[in-house]
């Protein structure tokens, strides 16, 4: 290739697609038939994956899935370059319903398979001195703190994620015509809503219960939020007019700064409520599950808070002037 290699063999890991293009090389010489003909009938005939199939060139059947990238925020018909030595590491294709019998195979192999199946989640390298950090095995990443093994795929107009937990049985697959991050992001998602349903269905329960009281404080904060902004502005008009100035002390400086690290503070328990509450999980895949009228008590209980903060702080630094 004439590429120097980036690290000595067994120093760092660095993930490259080269070492499947190689092992197909192997198995073709091994074997003496074709890397697709050899998968195509030692595995994927016997899983009936009768879905799958190999990419031989650039022509698209009336079947075949249409790739697309992204120019700007619209999605273009593409079909970038294509390399038939990289069939062993890049061009199936296949179905969710074929992908169905792969990920039972890993999960339930026969008792001919098993060790191998095992020894393929099995680490190789892992990272040291990181808590709950990946691992790469035999073709897959894992995460042995949370029993999970997986893969990406990557092209410029497709993109693909399989997830597996063999602790608790099952598989997640999700395949996509454009090179999207949301596709691991989805994955990662439905596993967390599928590790933890017993505390979502617990607790989406408890908060529909409350729904009238939810709807009540959303009233109040938003009659806070109105008092707050007109207050602000007859504020800011008696500043002026002259009716008002800034005032400066140590004191208003010391609750200020005070008033400001409280922000900062609650700004962290917000962020971190999710994880606190629901485990491994961020806002914006809390509030896809959450009622929209806890939705609203949220968003105006935030805005509310942050209002009053906003009036305290004009309080503490304007003064009305006093007549002669």
């Amino acid at each position: 290739m004439g590429d120097e290699l980036h690290h000595k063999p067994g120093e760092e890991f660095e993930y490259s697609n080269m070492n499947y293009d190689l092992l197909g090389l192997i198995i073709q010489n091994v074997t003496k038939q074709s890397y697709t003909k050899y998968i195509t009938n030692s595995w994927l005939k016997p899983l009936h994956m009768t879905h799958t199939s190999f990419k031989q060139n650039n022509n698209k059947s009336k079947h075949d899935a249409i790739g697309y990238e992204l120019q700007g925020s619209t999605p273009v018909v593409s079909k970038p370059e294509f390399n038939l030595w990289d069939t062993p590491s890049a061009y199936m294709m296949t179905s969710t319903e074929d992908l169905e019998h792969w990920i039972k195979f890993q999960l339930n192999p026969p008792d001919k398979y098993k060790s191998l199946v095992q020894q393929s989640h099995k680490n190789l390298s892992s990272t040291i001195g990181e808590p709950n950090a990946n691992a790469y095995a035999s073709g897959w990443f894992t995460n042995n703190d949370e029993h999970l093994v997986f893969h990406s795929g990557t092209l410029d107009n497709f993109s693909s994620f399989i997830l597996l937990n063999p602790k608790q049985n099952y598989g997640i697959v999700v395949l996509a015509n454009l090179n999207s991050e949301y596709v691991p992001k989805l994955v990662e998602h439905l596993n967390t809503q599928i590790v933890n349903h017993k505390r979502y269905s617990t607790v989406a329960s408890m908060l529909n219960q409350y729904k009238d009281q939810f709807n009540i404080v959303t009233v109040l904060m938003t009659t806070l939020i109105l008092l707050a902004f007109i207050f602000s502005a007859y504020r800011a008009w008696q500043m002026r007019h002259g009716k008002i100035i800034l005032r400066k002390s140590k004191l208003t400086t010391f609750l200020s700064w005070l008033t400001l690290c409280l922000c900062i503070a609650i700004a962290l328990i917000l962020y971190a409520l999710p994880y606190l509450i629901l485990g491994s999980n961020n806002w914006s895949f809390v509030l896809t599950w959450l009622p929209i009228e806890i939705k609203l008590t949220l968003t105006t209980a935030f805005i509310a808070l942050f209002s009053m903060l906003i009036t305290l702080l004009l309080i503490l630094h304007t003064t009305t002037i006093k007549k002669p």
